[in-house]
């Protein structure tokens, strides 16, 4: 005859949960305005591990997209990427591509480096700073952020991503000339000489 028999499937979270952020700043003024007479705006975006999980991230990376960007023109400063190791176990250290220099793309990746952890409750914050010149305008999304892992999943993804806004104010590019003319005849303002 039949058996009978039971299963107990207990369902263990072995991903972590990745929390994005991004806030804009610039060096005075309105926080997210970049201003006629400033030139570097920072974007500033965290990479979590949120703590409900307990469970280390590995593999983690950022994708940053800004705007505003002039291809071949706009200077994306150094990128330093720093730990906040609440726990003290977190080993996570972060390569930047670019780096810095002359930005040809919109996009920044950070990815964590292999055999590091970033434990439950550590983040990393990641301070772009892009200066001018730049396309002027306001803009919602982009800026905006994507933290994922390459190698693990996530129980909550929506909070892999964050968008912020940022107003790049136009700066007027002048050019100043004086012309002197010198004539053995003088003449009257707004006659060719």
């Amino acid at each position: 005859g039949p058996i009978a028999s039971s299963v107990t499937v207990t369902a263990v979270v072995n991903s972590p949960d990745l929390v994005a952020g991004l806030s804009v700043t610039t060096p005075g003024g309105v926080a997210t305005t970049l201003e006629y007479n400033e030139s570097t705006v920072n974007y500033v975006a965290t990479l979590t591990n949120a703590i409900g999980t307990a469970v280390d991230a590995s593999n983690t990376r950022m994708t940053l997209t800004i705007p505003a960007v002039i291809s071949g023109s706009s200077i994306l400063g150094a990128i330093v990427p720093v730990l906040t190791n609440t726990s003290g176990s977190s080993t996570a250290t972060y390569t930047c591509s670019p780096a810095a220099g002359t930005l040809s793309t919109s996009t920044i990746v950070c990815n964590q480096a292999g055999a590091t952890v970033l434990k439950a409750g550590d983040f990393v914050t990641f301070t772009v700073p892009v200066s001018r010149p730049l396309t002027a305008g306001t803009f919602t999304n982009p800026p905006n952020v994507a933290v994922t892992s390459t190698t693990q999943g996530d129980p909550l993804p929506l909070n892999n991503a964050a968008t912020a806004t940022v107003t790049i104010d136009p700066i007027a590019d002048i050019e100043l000339v004086t012309k002197s003319i010198t004539s053995a005849n003088p003449a009257k303002a707004g006659t060719d000489v």
